[in-house]
Parts: C-alpha cells; structure tokens; sequence
C-alpha cells in the first residue's frame, strides 16, 4: 500500500466537504526527471523477451501448446536455466493453475525428469483455483503468496503465471470494460507492490489470430506472444512489444515423458518443451489489410467501447458479444477519417470497401443492423 504525504491548503476548492480528510490535499508519490535513470534501467527475466514490472500474454487456439510454453519458462527461471538460448534471472515462480492443475503438476515432474532436476528444490509453487482475480482480496492473497514463497527460497519473486484469463475473470464477460478494467487494476496491484514479471494466457477466437475479448487487455499488455501449430510444427512469434524486438520467433515440439504409473501399471505421462530448428517452420503469414480498413476497425472498437450493448439473443450473433449499430460505426469511422474527403459520396465509398475488407479477413461480424468485433 501507497504512502502519502499530506499538505495543508487554503484553496476553497479542497474544502473538507468534496472529501479532502481535514482540508488536506495528499501528495502522490513520483519519480522527478532527476531521479529517473534509477527506475528506467530494463531487468530481464527472459533476456529480450519478459521484463521485470512488465506484463505478457500467451495466446493461441486450444491444444498449441501455450500453457506448455509458459511453464517450461517458468521451470526455467526457477532454475536458473537458460532458455532458448536467453539467459535468464533465477526467481521465484508462482503458477496459478485456474484450470487442470493436476496437469500443471505432471508437466512440472516431467521437466523435472527430463532435466535431472527430480532431487533440487526449485522456487515453484503452484497454487489452484477458483481465484476471481476481479476481487482486490484475490490480489492481496496472491501478493501475499509470493512474498512467503519467495522468504521461504531465500530468493527474488520474479514471475506470477495466471492460467488463463478466463478463468481469472471467474464468470465475468471477456468482452466487457468493466469486468476486464477489474482484472487489470488488481494486476496493476501486485505489480505496484512487487517488481515482477506477469504472464497470462489466452484464447483466441476461432480462426482469428488475435487475443479474445475485450481490447483493454491488449492495450495493457507489454508483450504478446501467439502460440501456432502446424503440421510443420509449433511456433511462437513476438506480436506485440512495448520497447523491443517485434516478429521474434522460437519453434518448438512437445515430448512425451513417463514419470509414474497408474494403478493397472500402465505409464504415466506428461510433455516436455523440446528446441527446434526454426527451418521449416514459417509463420502464417497475415494479409494486410488497407489503411482505411485498419481505421474502421480502430473505430469499430472504439464505438463498441463506447456504445457497445449485447444484442438479443440470436443464432446470427455470438452469445454476450457486443455491439453497435451500422449507423454509430459510420459515425465513428467518419470521424477517425475512413476518407481522406469529406465528400460524402467519398466517405461513404472509402467506408464500404474497408467494411468489405475486414469481412473478408473476418474481423468483424455483421448481422444488421448490428456489427461487432470478430
């Protein structure tokens, strides 16, 4: 929690009646231009990949391998281990399994097999859900979880995993600011209190290769990484960084490791993160679509942020998505200038052909007169 200083002001519009605490205005604490170059050096965890203080999200369609990849570095920092070829930071881990925790657990023995690690006492703990990480208590436990393992290690906290975002939201709506801005501002929270690094994981829409839900948690991401599979292989590609290197691709397959028996002696198994040779291995590659296109949708966006509402129930539209009317995303993308005129026969022609465009790379869904984001 924040400390704050507080100044005595004789200002009318600080009265103690709009709820200033004794007529006092406090002081919020910041970093002045002089001091600056103490909190602007860039620790990595993952060296050119995941920063301290920053936030990633590992997304791909079920069965990528995603949540595979994610604990195999998360294995990796608490070990010490390089990874990939990275060097990286040793830490303490804390994976929270919201969804096959069991699973979590085998591939953790796997690893710990596979890299003659069975006898160490690695910094990793897992710890299971339901978790409603919309709930300020949640982040206080989870805070309060890193800390004692850390203490426990003698070691720095250095990566929380929360798998999958869905499940953090426990019930709440992906596509819905609120329940989104919640789980943000409670991240937002732990990483206030401890220099970590945050690693979530994602689904995508079926066919669209983009996180799902609302567009606040790809604004509040540092990072993305889509995680693909093809029949070449698996591949996870850098989509989205703040200050480096877009485009990084790391290929990768899965191994099957026995670590046990069941109870009829058959063997028990889990996979293992195994480097590839990026030969071979291509990402897709993306159509790109026209500048007004790429206006509309931003504009699409924003009217649904704004106006968005989930329409009655249908078999044409997605159940609890939201959207806008034809009439409001028009509106919006005029605004945002879908046209370089403002010739309205102009307008409305730039219009159609962007809205042509983003139906045929399916970005959006159009049911009139209702449109959303696919």
């Amino acid at each position: 929690m924040m400390d704050y200083e507080f100044a005595a002001t004789d200002d009318p519009r600080h009265e103690q009646a709009n709820g200033w605490p004794n007529g006092k205005v406090r002081i919020l604490p910041g970093t002045d231009y002089a001091d600056m170059s103490t909190v602007s050096h860039k620790q990595w965890l993952v060296h050119h990949l995941l920063a301290l203080g920053e936030t990633s999200t590992f997304y791909g369609e079920p069965g990528s391998g995603k949540s595979v990849l994610v604990e195999d570095i998360a294995l990796h920092v608490a070990a010490g281990m390089d990874w990939h070829g990275r060097k990286m930071k040793r830490a303490a881990v804390l994976y929270v399994a919201l969804e096959r925790a069991a699973v979590v657990a085998r591939r953790a023995l796997a690893f710990g097999i596979e890299h003659d690690l069975v006898a160490e006492r690695l910094p990793f703990r897992m710890v299971r859900g339901p978790l409603d990480f919309r709930d300020p208590n949640v982040a206080a436990d989870i805070l309060g979880a890193l800390n004692d393992l850390a203490g426990r290690y003698r070691c720095e906290a250095g990566l929380l995993i929360v798998d999958t975002v869905s499940r953090a939201l426990c019930g709440g709506d992906e596509n819905s600011p609120k329940d989104m801005g919640s789980l943000i501002a409670n991240l937002g929270r732990i990483q206030g209190a401890i220099d970590i690094h945050l690693a979530l994981t994602h689904h995508q829409p079926a066919e669209k290769e983009r996180m799902r839900g609302h567009g606040a948690l790809l604004g509040a991401m540092d990072t993305t990484i889509h995680i693909t599979k093809t029949a070449a292989g698996r591949l996870a590609e850098v989509v989205k960084s703040s200050d480096h290197e877009e485009g990084q691709r790391i290929a990768f397959s899965l191994k099957s490791t026995t670590i046990g028996q069941d109870e009829h002696g058959d063997p028990i198994t889990a996979p293992v993160v195994v480097e590839e040779a990026l030969a071979g291995i291509a990402p897709k590659k993306k159509a790109e679509l026209p500048a007004a296109a790429k206006v509309a949708i931003n504009a699409l966006q924003e009217a649904v942020d704004d106006l968005g509402v989930i329409p009655p129930a249908s078999s044409h539209i997605p159940a609890m998505v939201k959207a806008v009317t034809m009439q409001q995303w028009r509106d919006y993308a005029y605004r945002l200038g879908v046209s370089g005129s403002d010739e309205p026969a102009s307008r409305q022609k730039a219009f159609n052909r962007a809205m042509a465009a983003l139906q045929s790379a399916h970005a959006i869904g159009v049911w009139e007169p209702h449109v959303w984001v696919a």
